[in-house]
């Protein structure tokens, strides 16, 4: 297929260089509005660059459309994608809300193309091994879950983390990962949910500590954030041991450790690791799928309801000053 990207920030070029691994994949064009003249210049003719959105999606070449561009405006780019028939891939979180999410879903299905949220986490061959081990009872019955991914960025409140008009905050950026981690793990989504965040002037949380409780009885106590360094360590407790993932979100090994000893589970995922979520929505569409068998739309749809509940409860938007 011949491919487009709309935006080309920090992840668009990641994925390239994982688009560049698939056979018979192609970049045919690039949409940017902030920084299309250095585009030009850095492709030549290799590429072909537009300077608005539009005229990606109007291009009669392009198959499938990758979302690049900042959370806010995943659904109306997504949506300017799939009405022009094209395939779409949507970075994550693919909507703010539960609302916008079913819009894209539904526009995906009333034109029969392919829409899946690009969790690159959730299709690594590691996660994929992770959720296999568990389902095997090697630790028994699974209790508890924790999960954390936080970084410190820079304090300035017009920067994209900081800023609620471009979605910023800890849920929305990173807070999907450790969400997802439990949920996959899980196989469902949890009834309950209970968050405690420490909030900006501007309304975004700085830092989330959350807690979820699935219908069996299991917990996960979870936590992300942009202004904090934690370990990105995700544990799963059972009752005949514990799995330990280290930087689970774009996680290539883990630990299975039970009375029997540490079992360790080397599983590298190939190039910059986008690599397996484009080789899964290459695979599905060419099977006639329109959605992922992994992460499919009820999955984002179920994630966009649990963040929007997380959301309401810690206050997000509502401006201290």
């Amino acid at each position: 297929m011949k491919w487009g990207f709309l935006g080309y920030g920090l992840i668009a070029p990641k994925v390239y260089e994982s688009l560049k691994e698939l056979e018979n994949e192609t970049l045919h064009a690039i949409a940017s509005q902030s920084n299309a003249s250095r585009l030009k210049s850095e492709f030549s003719s290799e590429i072909k660059v537009y300077d608005q959105y539009d005229a990606l999606c109007a291009d009669p070449e392009i198959d499938i459309i990758y979302i690049a561009t900042t959370h806010n405006f995943h659904k109306e780019h997504a949506l300017m994608a799939l009405r022009a028939g094209k395939h779409v891939i949507c970075e994550k979180p693919i909507g703010l809300n539960a609302t916008e999410v079913q819009k894209m879903i539904d526009c995906a299905r009333k034109h029969q193309v392919f829409l899946m949220e690009a969790l690159w986490m959730a299709y690594l061959p590691a996660v994929r091994s992770c959720i296999e081990t568990v389902k095997s009872r090697a630790i028994g019955d699974v209790k508890l879950i924790t999960a954390n991914f936080s970084f410190n960025s820079e304090y300035h409140e017009d920067r994209r983390w900081l800023n609620p008009q471009l979605a910023g905050g800890g849920l929305y950026d990173v807070g999907v990962y450790p969400l997802a981690f439990a949920n996959l793990i899980m196989g469902s989504i949890p009834q309950i949910s209970h968050a405690h965040a420490w909030m900006s002037n501007s309304g975004v949380d700085l830092s989330c500590a959350f807690q979820l409780d699935y219908q069996d009885g299991t917990s996960a106590q979870l936590q992300c954030g942009v202004q904090l360094d934690t370990e990105h360590t995700a544990t799963i407790y059972g009752t005949k041991g514990k799995i330990v993932f280290p930087t689970f979100w774009k996680g290539q090994s883990y630990d299975i450790i039970t009375e029997s000893g540490v079992q360790k589970m080397d599983i590298p995922f190939r190039s910059t690791g986008y690599y397996h979520e484009l080789q899964h929505a290459v695979d599905c569409i060419s099977e006639g799928e329109l959605e992922s068998s992994i992460w499919g739309l009820d999955d984002s749809l179920s994630q966009a309801r649990l963040l929007d509940r997380l959301l309401t409860s810690i206050g997000y938007g509502k401006n201290k000053m």
